[in-house]
């Protein structure tokens, strides 16, 4: 009897082994698959890093084209504006000159109207002495 016995333990024994070669079987079988799962993820989750990096670099080399067209733009605006400034001093220095020429020759004018508005009056003075 203690032979059964035995041989009933042992065949327990080599049963629960089997069972528990089955299960870590299993075991490593899921644990295989969780590794391709999360290489599987890690994977994708670099190519999306990578395109990520891709388009951030495309979108600074773009900001950093719009800002140099930005500061060329406003330089040429800067550069418009001063030289529409610099053409409207040289017009109105221009203008000035042009207006002080004007009120000189006017001035000239009133001279020689007064002048001959003078000799008019001694004209007619000595005419009507003459008369008399």
């Amino acid at each position: 009897d203690a032979l059964q016995a035995a041989t009933n333990d042992r065949d327990a024994a080599e049963a629960t082994i089997q069972g528990l070669r089955r299960d870590l079987v299993r075991r490593g079988d899921a644990l295989r698959v969780a590794e391709e799962d999360r290489d599987a993820t890690i994977q994708q989750l670099q190519r999306e890093l990578e395109a990520t990096k891709r388009d951030a670099a495309k979108w600074k080399d773009d900001a950093d084209a719009l800002r140099t067209e930005a500061f060329v733009e406003a330089t040429r605006l800067r550069d418009e504006t001063q030289d529409a400034r610099t053409r409207a001093r040289e017009a109105a220095a221009a203008q000035a000159e042009r207006l002080t020429a004007a009120e000189r020759e006017r001035d000239e004018l009133r001279r020689s109207a007064d002048e001959r508005a003078k000799r008019l009056t001694v004209v007619e003075g000595e005419r009507d002495e003459l008369r008399r």
